[in-house]
């Protein structure tokens, strides 16, 4: 009983795992293409983004990535889901 608690508990961290290899792999394509469409906007570290956000700059638009799931136990003030932004997104004028 034991050892398939302990092995269903294995599995269970190696799904999580592949998971987030998964999201972490989305994540960096979603940047990739983001950063290319969007390359006359500055990178930002977490720190400057912090006063960005704290201090109100109007120009700044935080995009929360993650799962509906996890967006549900908490936004990122300020944020907008990327279901939005890929909405925003298609309605700016296409570059010539």
């Amino acid at each position: 009983m034991i050892r398939e608690a302990v092995s269903n508990e294995a599995k269970c961290a190696a799904c999580k795992h592949d998971a987030d290899g998964v999201k972490k792999a989305s994540m960096v394509a979603m940047y990739t293409r983001y950063k290319t469409s969007l390359a006359e906007f500055d990178e930002v570290d977490s720190i400057s983004l912090f006063d960005l956000v704290k201090f109100g700059d109007c120009r700044t638009l935080l995009v929360d990535c993650r799962m509906a799931t996890e967006q549900a136990v908490s936004m990122i003030p300020g944020s907008i889901p990327q279901s939005e932004f890929d909405r925003l997104l298609l309605e700016l004028p296409q570059a010539p």
